[in-house]
C-alpha cells in the first residue's frame, strides 16, 4: 500500500480525448484524462506531451502545466511519474508503451483501441508481462453506471434468460467501415464482453469492411448469447447502442439512452403480454471518473484488480481483426 503522497499524472497526446473533450459543453464531466485528473482530489497534472505545439499551448493555458514537452523519452527521463496517460494515435502506442515500460512507470492507462494492428497489440501484451508495471486499457463503457447496472440485471436474471444482443455503431460518415469497428467499435466490442462475462465467437460476416457506404454486420456469439454488430458509415449522426433482449424484458442502452422494460399483462391484447417500460434513468454514467478512480487504486495498491486489463483490450482487437479478415478486407 503506497503512502498518502500526491500522485503525480502526466499525459502524452494533448489533443481531443487528452484535453480538449474537457471543454464539450454538453459533455458529462470529466470527459478526458486532463479533467478526469484534475478532478480526483489525490492527483496532479506534473507534466504534459504533445509533438503539436498549438496543443502544448492550450494544454497550458487549460491546466497551468508547464512541464510541456514534444518528446515522450524525453519527459520521463526528466520528470517523476505515478501514472502516465497515452493519449495518442492508436499507430504511436505500441512505440510509447515500450517507452514508458522501460521507465517502470507504476500505473500505465492506455486509450483504446490497444494498438492499430493485432500484431502491434499482441506484441505490446508480451512486453507488459515483462514489466513491473500495471496497465488499464480506457474502455470507458465497462465502468459506466448504467452498463454496470445491466451487467447485475444479467447476472441477477431479473428478467429471466438473456436471449440475444443486438447493438450499433454508427459514427457519421467515415472514410470506410474498418475505421468505424476500430473507433468506436472497440468500445462495443469490449462492452459486448463486458455483459456477457463470455469470449465472442465470430460466425459470420456481411459487408465490405472498405465501403464508404454500406455498414458491415458481424453475426457473433458469446456462450448461448446471439448478438449481431452493426457498424459503418453513410449516416450524418452517432449511435452507440446496445438492445438486450430477455425472456421477460428489454434492456436499450447508450449514448444519451437508457430504456428498461419488464413483461405485463398486455392493455393491447387479450391474454397476451407487452412490454412496460419502468421508471429507471442515469442521469450521469461516471464513466471516466470510474475509470481513473481504477488507475488511482491500482497505484496505491498493487493487490488490485483493474476492471479493463490489457488482456481485455488484445481480446477486442482478435475480435476486430476476425471480423475485417472474413470481410476479406485484412
Amino acid at each position: 500500500m503506497k503512502s498518502l503522497q500526491r500522485i503525480r499524472c502526466a499525459i502524452i497526446g494533448l489533443g481531443r480525448i487528452g484535453s480538449a473533450l474537457e471543454f464539450d459543453r454538453f459533455r458529462e464531466k470529466p470527459a478526458s484524462h486532463a479533467g478526469a485528473i484534475m478532478s480526483h482530489p489525490d492527483c496532479d497534472i506534473v507534466a504534459g506531451c504533445d509533438v503539436d505545439s498549438e496543443k502544448r499551448r492550450a494544454f497550458r493555458k487549460a491546466w497551468n502545466c508547464n512541464a510541456l514537452y514534444d518528446d515522450c523519452a524525453r519527459m520521463l527521463d526528466e520528470c517523476e511519474i505515478d501514472i502516465l496517460h497515452i493519449a495518442t494515435p492508436p499507430d504511436t502506442h505500441r512505440a510509447i508503451l515500450e517507452c514508458a515500460l522501460g521507465h517502470t512507470i507504476p500505473v500505465i492507462v492506455c486509450e483504446k483501441p490497444l494498438a492499430a494492428t493485432l500484431t502491434d497489440a499482441e506484441e505490446m501484451a508480451h512486453m507488459a508481462e515483462k514489466s513491473h508495471s500495471r496497465i488499464i486499457i480506457n474502455h470507458e463503457r465497462r465502468y459506466a453506471l448504467n452498463y454496470a447496472h445491466v451487467k447485475k440485471v444479467i447476472a441477477s436474471q431479473q428478467y429471466g434468460r438473456l436471449v440475444s444482443i443486438a447493438a450499433k455503431v454508427y459514427m457519421g460518415y467515415r472514410s470506410k467501415a474498418a475505421d468505424a469497428l476500430l473507433d468506436d467499435g472497440t468500445h462495443m466490442i469490449d462492452l459486448l464482453r463486458f455483459l456477457a462475462n463470455e469470449e465472442l465467437l465470430v460466425h459470420s460476416v456481411m459487408g465490405d469492411a472498405a465501403s464508404t457506404r454500406e455498414p458491415l454486420c458481424a453475426l457473433m456469439k458469446a456462450g448461448a448469447v446471439p448478438m449481431l454488430l452493426e457498424t459503418g458509415p453513410g449516416r450524418d449522426h452517432i449511435v452507440f447502442e446496445v438492445d438486450l433482449s430477455f425472456e421477460r424484458g428489454r434492456i436499450v442502452a447508450g449514448n444519451g439512452i437508457y430504456e428498461e422494460y419488464e413483461s405485463a399483462e398486455s392493455p393491447y391484447y387479450e391474454h397476451m403480454k407487452s412490454l412496460r417500460r419502468k421508471d429507471i434513468s442515469f442521469v450521469k454514467t461516471e464513466y471516466f471518473k470510474r475509470m481513473f478512480d481504477d488507475a488511482v487504486a491500482l497505484f496505491k495498491d498493487e493487490k488490485t484488480a483493474p476492471d479493463s486489463t490489457l488482456k481485455d483490450g488484445l481480446a477486442a482487437m482478435r475480435v476486430i481483426d476476425c471480423i475485417i479478415a472474413m470481410a476479406g478486407q485484412k
